[in-house]
């Protein structure tokens, strides 16, 4: 998230939402292979922005059947509906992880893929020591999420943290 000239990276899974109604908190995440093309509230096309990247991790502030309202970098716009995944932002806290160098260089990077199995191309890099949570794991894979991206990663680069809430 960022305001003015500071910038903080905030942990999905740490966020409190306070709002009512059906319609509860969520976040979109790009699904369209060549990212989501943003717009104005008329369709215009922003000149100034290319599309946000496939797998990137947005607020989703107001959705309707065709498009969603988002925040990205510093400016509130809209990105089509069919190019997002929408997912509701969960009660409890997902759990911890950071990426490991066990076997690597210390400013080595963990490609992370599109699919549990390291098919369908990669979708994010993350620099040994960043610290992701955990959304689900399969096949020997931890699906995470760190630094506004999201992507399986084989369980071998993953260290668990210990959580301090049970």
């Amino acid at each position: 998230m960022k305001t003015g000239n500071q910038a903080q990276t905030v942990r999905t899974g740490s966020l409190q939402w306070l709002c009512t109604g059906e319609d509860g908190p969520r976040l979109a995440v790009v699904t369209r292979e060549n990212g989501a093309a943003l717009t104005h509230r008329n369709g215009d096309a922003f000149k100034d922005f290319r599309p946000v990247p496939w797998g990137r991790v947005l607020c989703a502030l107001q959705t309707d059947s065709e498009r969603v309202y988002v925040y990205w970098r510093g400016t509130f716009c809209y990105v089509s509906r069919s190019d997002v995944d929408l997912i509701a932002v969960p009660e409890q806290a997902y759990p911890s992880a950071v990426i490991r160098a066990e076997g690597k260089r210390p400013d080595a990077v963990v490609r992370s893929y599109r699919q549990s199995d390291a098919s369908g191309g990669s979708a994010a890099e993350w620099p040994v020591g960043t610290e992701v949570i955990i959304l689900d794991q399969a096949d020997g894979f931890f699906f995470a999420e760190g630094l506004g991206c999201r992507g399986w990663i084989p369980a071998d680069q993953v260290k668990l943290l210990r959580d301090d809430t049970e």
